[in-house]
């Protein structure tokens, strides 16, 4: 769910590029507000992935560790649960019927996904060269944001070049993303 949603918010930011609709605005603002509640669990569950790995190590630390993580996942679920039973259901399919209108006049690989394209690659070979230079964990995680924002103009809207671009760039934020869950 949370990457529906956050690629719903890419594809959002994308058409605001292009059209001033207010519709876009308020998906993303719509879709952001759940993400943010499923924040904290998928956190947690990534905690938990890297705690049970290394529980032959350290047995009875690793095993109180995953046992507070296990607690905490349930308690977050109710949260989960209770942001999923809040959501508007009905203003998020309004939204979606009147946004989907206004996308039409886009087809796939036009010239201005493009455009976009590569003002998001340059964005992210700036954040790459700054990760180069700072080596810090912000500059990492902010690069990863960045190709992940390229990577997401590309899936979506630009489906010859994902053919040949995709799995490198999901590598790379599979790498990133690592390096930041440790």
């Amino acid at each position: 769910l949370r990457v529906a949603l956050r690629r719903c918010r890419s594809i959002a930011d994308v058409f605001m590029a292009f059209d001033p609709h207010p519709g876009w605005r308020q998906m993303k603002s719509e879709a952001k507000q759940l993400f943010g509640q499923l924040g904290e669990i998928r956190d947690t569950q990534v905690l938990m992935e890297w705690a049970q790995s290394m529980a032959s190590i350290d047995g009875a630390a690793s095993e109180s560790l995953i046992r507070h993580l296990s607690n905490r996942e349930s308690r977050l679920k109710e949260t989960a649960s209770e942001a999923l039973r809040e959501f508007d259901r009905k203003k998020w399919l309004a939204l979606t019927r009147r946004l989907s209108g206004r996308t039409r006049h886009f087809s796939p690989d036009h010239l201005a996904f493009r455009h976009l394209a590569l003002e998001r690659w340059t964005e992210a070979r700036a954040l790459h060269g700054q990760a180069l230079r700072n080596r810090s964990h912000a500059a990492y995680h902010r690069l990863r944001i960045g190709l992940k924002k390229f990577r997401y103009v590309v899936e979506n809207f630009l489906p010859s070049r994902h053919e040949i671009w995709g799995g490198d760039l999901r590598q790379l934020q599979d790498l990133l993303g690592e390096m930041h869950d440790l």
